[in-house]
């Protein structure tokens, strides 16, 4: 009937929009969250309050290790993750060449192009180490992939477009998410070349917090008889 509304709600829970389509689950901020972040619920991970503080735990645990043992480690992780996608098997496909894989290998390439191998490897841990610390900060595990992949391009500017907002008469700098796609054919060479060394830095953490504990359990037993005094 003419005149008649198709729109439907969003799918999102607490969401009071209407879906952008009426062939839509999301409306469209939620859609655009969903491509940004894994899930239209996900609130992103703010790298320079949330992650910084992660990030400073890592630092300095591994300034407690051999730093040059680490540094060489992550230098060749990230090397491997370049041999890895230059192989034809990385952009292989049934019918020839993956366009999704295609365009993962040329961000990865970019990224590892234009950042720092060390700073890489620490970042990832350190996103490793919010979710192990603090797993109900992401919605799930799609969630936790998309932002992974996220933090680790914010190292790069040349991820961030910028545009003029008249309101503050400032120019405001803006990530460029990827295709949904993109971003799944990404997290698996993150993981599996940054796994070992982000489960090292847990480890670690969790015997640094077990050693804290038990030194103030310990002061607080010795300084019991004087307090009781």
């Amino acid at each position: 009937m003419k005149g008649t509304s198709y729109a439907r709600p969003c799918a999102t829970h607490g969401c009071s929009r209407s879906a952008w389509t009426q062939y839509a689950r999301y409306c469209n901020r939620c859609r655009q969250r969903r491509q940004k972040h894994g899930h239209p619920e996900q609130v992103p991970v703010r790298r320079t309050t949330e992650l910084k503080k992660y990030l400073k735990r890592v630092k300095r645990l591994l300034q407690r290790g051999n730093m040059e043992k680490i540094e060489a480690h992550l230098r060749a992780v990230a090397a491997r993750i370049e041999e890895a996608v230059r192989s034809p098997e990385a952009v292989a496909a049934p019918m020839g060449v993956n366009r999704w894989k295609q365009k993962a290998v040329d961000e990865i390439l970019r990224v590892l192009g234009d950042t720092d191998p060390v700073k890489s490897g620490i970042t990832v841990a350190a996103v490793f180490l919010m979710r192990d610390q603090d797993h109900r900060r992401f919605v799930d595990d799609t969630a936790f992939d998309f932002e992974l992949v996220r933090l680790w391009r914010s190292q790069t500017r040349l991820n961030f477009g910028s545009y003029w907002n008249q309101e503050t008469d400032k120019v405001v700098a803006t990530y460029r998410p990827l295709p949904r796609g993109v971003v799944k054919a990404i997290e698996p060479y993150l993981t599996a070349a940054y796994s070992r060394f982000a489960s090292y830095v847990i480890t670690a953490f969790k015997k640094d917090l077990a050693r804290q504990t038990a030194l103030r359990t310990s002061l607080d037993e010795g300084f019991a008889p004087l307090l009781a005094d």
